[in-house]
C-alpha cells in the first residue's frame, strides 16, 4: 500500500497503469506461445513416457513438468523485451530510477541506443530460473494434487450420502483413474481452486528469491534496501553477487 500511495502521489492514479500497454503487446503472444508449447509438449512426452513403460499417472506427470518448463521457457524468450520497457516505466520517478522515457517506444529506443539489443534481454538468465521451475513445479504439483484431493472428495461425499440416506441422489464412480465425479458442480470448482492455490504457493515459495534478483537486474535501478544493492543493480552484476548481496545485507 505504501508503494501504491508513493506512485499516485508522483504521478497520479494513471501511474498505477504505467506501461500496461508495453506489458500486454509482450503477454498477449507470450501466453499463446506458452499454451501452444504446453499443450505440445505434453501430449508428446507424456505419450513417449507411456512409450517407456511409465504408468499412466506417473507419465501424466512427467509431461505436466516438462511440458511446463519447456512452454514457460518458450514464452519467456518472447516476453522478456517488452517485461523490460514496461518494469522501466513503472519505475521511472521513482528514486532509484535512471531515465525518464515518454512512452513505450521511446524507452525502446532509448535501451538499444544506450545499451545495444542485449539490453531488452537483460536479465534473461534470471528470468528463466524463475519462470521454467516455477512452471514446471506448478503443472506438476497441480496434477498431483487435483487427483489427490479430488479423490479425497469423492471418499468424503459418499461417506455423506451413507451417513445422510441420500446415495439416490449423488451417482458417483469411484474408480483408480477418475479423480471426481462431484454430486454438486462448485465441489468440482473446490477441487481445481485448491489444487492451483497450493500448487501457486509451493512453486512461488521456491522461486521468489531469484524473482527479486531479476527484478533488480532487469530494472538497472536502486531498488534494493541498501547501497550495496543498489550499486549491484547498476553495475550488472551477476545473479549469484545479487543473492550473495541480498543475504549479506538484507537477510534471509
Amino acid at each position: 500500500m505504501n508503494v501504491a500511495r508513493q506512485a499516485i502521489k508522483r504521478g497520479g492514479y494513471r501511474a498505477l497503469w504505467r506501461g500496461f500497454l508495453t506489458n500486454q503487446t509482450g503477454v498477449i503472444p507470450a501466453h499463446s506461445v506458452y499454451v501452444t508449447g504446453l499443450e505440445w509438449s505434453k501430449q508428446h512426452i507424456t505419450r513417449a513416457a507411456n512409450n517407456w513403460g511409465c504408468k499412466p499417472g506417473t507419465s501424466s506427470h512427467i509431461g505436466s513438468f516438462i511440458g511446463g518448463a519447456t512452454a514457460s521457457f518458450c514464452a519467456q524468450l518472447v516476453r522478456t523485451p517488452t517485461d523490460i520497457i514496461a518494469q522501466r516505466l513503472m519505475i521511472q520517478g521513482s528514486k532509484g530510477s535512471q531515465t525518464t522515457y515518454q512512452n513505450g517506444l521511446h524507452a525502446f529506443q532509448t535501451i538499444v541506443k544506450t545499451e545495444g539489443f542485449r539490453g531488452l534481454y537483460a536479465g534473461l538468465g534470471a528470468a528463466v530460473l524463475v519462470s521454467v521451475p516455477f512452471s514446471a513445479l506448478f503443472w506438476s504439483s497441480y496434477t498431483t494434487l487435483k487427483s489427490h484431493i479430488g479423490h479425497s472428495m469423492t471418499h468424503a461425499a459418499a461417506f455423506s450420502a451413507q451417513v445422510f440416506g441420500r446415495e439416490e441422489e449423488i451417482d458417483i464412480e469411484v474408480t483408480q483413474t477418475a479423480y471426481f465425479r462431484p454430486p454438486f458442480g462448485i465441489w468440482e470448482a473446490v477441487v481445481f481452486s485448491s489444487s492451483a492455490f497450493i500448487s501457486s504457493c509451493v512453486a512461488l515459495a521456491v522461486t521468489n528469491p531469484i524473482d527479486v534478483v531479476k527484478t533488480r537486474i532487469q530494472t538497472k535501478a536502486k531498488t534494493g534496501r541498501t547501497a550495496e544493492g543498489g550499486r549491484l543493480a547498476q553495475s550488472g552484476a551477476g545473479i549469484i553477487q545479487h543473492l550473495i548481496s541480498i543475504v549479506k545485507f538484507e537477510g534471509w
